[in-house]
């Protein structure tokens, strides 16, 4: 016959075998995707899982939101802060006017602020 062999089978019958095997690969697929897609079953389940998804939502947002303004509102008391002395430890004085406060020690500077105002007034009245 004029028909060449690959490996002993013929090449009519390697392109019958590849076709078979992609049309029931896709008919496998095709089954799979399609396996009770339109049935009230499916649709129900589809239905329950989206209704439980934006629930789902609702509850994790008004959780979000109570934690938020929990937050918000609360007042640190210094709890945090834990004033040992060799926190304030100072090899040299700091390059600003009040010195000894750290960059953003507000309340340091505000008393720093405070006892140099009634350190001139001390001294006009004198």
């Amino acid at each position: 016959s004029t028909q060449s062999t690959w490996g002993g089978v013929s090449k009519v019958t390697m392109s019958s075998l590849i076709s078979r095997a992609a049309r029931s690969a896709s008919q496998r697929v095709r089954n799979f995707s399609s396996h009770g897609a339109g049935s009230p079953e499916h649709q129900a389940e589809v239905a329950k899982w989206g209704k439980m998804s934006v629930y789902g939502s609702i509850g994790v947002g008004v959780i979000t939101v109570a934690v938020l303004i929990k937050e918000l509102t609360h007042h640190s008391e210094g709890k945090w802060e834990v004033k040992y002395p060799f926190n304030k430890r100072r090899v040299k004085a700091f390059p600003w006017e009040a010195s000894d406060c750290d960059l953003f020690d507000l309340e340091c500077k505000k008393k720093f602020y405070e006892e140099k105002a009634a350190r001139q007034a001390e001294a006009q009245a004198q």
